[in-house]
């Protein structure tokens, strides 16, 4: 796999870091923050969904969560 690349995020609470595999970083955006349905709201650390401006919906979930849940002790 020569010359293949992943995009990894590195999120760090305290002395807890994470990494998250995420598909593209898009930089900074303004966005409106829409609550999840019942369905989703079980979720350890997503605190959303968005509408991009492209349409695609994306969730938004908050890192200093998933460094508490996921990161090392």
């Amino acid at each position: 796999m020569a010359g293949r690349t992943q995009t990894v995020v590195i999120v760090r609470s305290a002395t807890q870091r994470v990494a998250v595999h995420v598909d593209e970083v898009l930089g900074n955006q303004e966005v409106v923050v829409k609550n999840v349905g019942p369905q989703l709201a079980r979720l350890p650390g997503l605190a959303g969904v968005t509408l991009l401006p492209s349409g695609v919906v994306s969730l938004i979930y908050n890192p200093v969560a998933l460094a508490a849940l996921y990161g090392d002790e």
